[in-house]
């Protein structure tokens, strides 16, 4: 075994080169996500759809938090329903929230724009 161990050094570097390459194959930060979740983020024409109904939703002060994010729910889910792509509960929650966070870091901004697979994982 003492040979083996002589050569680990020099092998360390194709193994990170290896791993690199490999981990760069994953889903990336969304990874976390259910499927669902994740599909209805990557399409960009439903994700703008969905970030202008959060934006016009967060927009009226009127409303506490809670209520904003409740009625996000409602609007969005009733959305998707009617595109026959219904979510569980938390996972229309977690989409929610995401939108939601997204718009509040971003008041300013239009819809944030379709990235590719390779721009995702810089």
């Amino acid at each position: 075994m003492q040979g083996w161990t002589r050569w680990i050094p020099l092998l360390a570097p194709a193994v990170r080169l290896f791993v690199s390459c490999y981990w760069r194959l994953g889903p990336g930060l969304t990874a976390f996500l259910p499927d669902r979740v994740r599909a209805l983020l990557a399409a960009p024409f439903l994700r703008a759809s969905l970030i202008r109904m959060v934006r016009t939703v967060a927009a009226d002060p009127h409303q506490p938090h809670h209520e904003r994010r409740e009625q996000a729910r409602e609007i969005v889910g009733a959305h998707l329903r009617t595109l026959e792509l219904g979510l569980s509960d938390p996972d229309l929650a977690l989409l929610i929230e995401l939108l939601d966070g997204w718009v509040r870091r971003h008041p300013d901004r239009g819809v944030p724009p379709a990235r590719t697979r390779a721009e995702s994982q810089l």
